[in-house]
């Protein structure tokens, strides 16, 4: 829409989708430190991280979830082939498994709309000695783009066509 304010022309476009992560856990992080191996059927009754994703900005978002390792020093980190992580009631799977640090994919938000993924995260019942007392910790991150449908293209068409022909 275009307006005229003390004889200039101004028009608001849509701006973007702009998501907006929140969670219970300090700095956003997961970390699992200090674990001892257990079963899958104990992991998955384990208290978990959760996260809110928001989108904020007003065009839908479609991007990817990814848990991303924050370790600096590999020599204190678990080896990923030993973790298993569960996102939300899926099947649990090993971290070094996903692509990317992949965790959810292509999931989509419409503006104003709230997405909440929990995660555990526990040592593989096979773990070595080795690897006991080392840490793992990781950052959730989003990659995506907004959505633009054809109807708000076609609305922006106008819009800016509307605003040009006024100048």
């Amino acid at each position: 829409r275009c307006a005229d304010v003390t004889g200039v022309q101004t028009c608001a476009l849509p701006i973007s989708g702009i998501l907006d992560i929140t969670s219970n856990a300090i700095n956003n992080s997961v970390t699992l430190a200090n674990g001892l191996p257990i079963s899958d059927n104990e992991g998955k009754t384990s208290t978990p991280y959760t996260f809110k994703i928001s989108n904020v900005g007003n065009l839908k978002y479609k991007f990817d979830v990814k848990l991303l390792s924050t370790n600096s020093d590999t020599t204190t980190m678990i080896n990923p082939d030993y973790i298993k992580i569960m996102v939300d009631n899926n099947t649990p799977v090993k971290l070094s498994s996903l692509t990317d640090g992949v965790i959810l994919s292509n999931k989509k938000l419409s503006p104003g709309a709230d997405l909440e993924v929990t995660i555990r995260m526990w040592l593989d019942e096979y773990t070595p000695n080795t690897e006991i007392g080392k840490t793992f910790t990781a950052k959730i991150t989003t990659t995506g783009r907004a959505v633009y449908s054809e109807a708000v293209r076609s609305e922006e068409r106008r819009v800016g066509k509307e605003c040009r022909s006024r100048w």
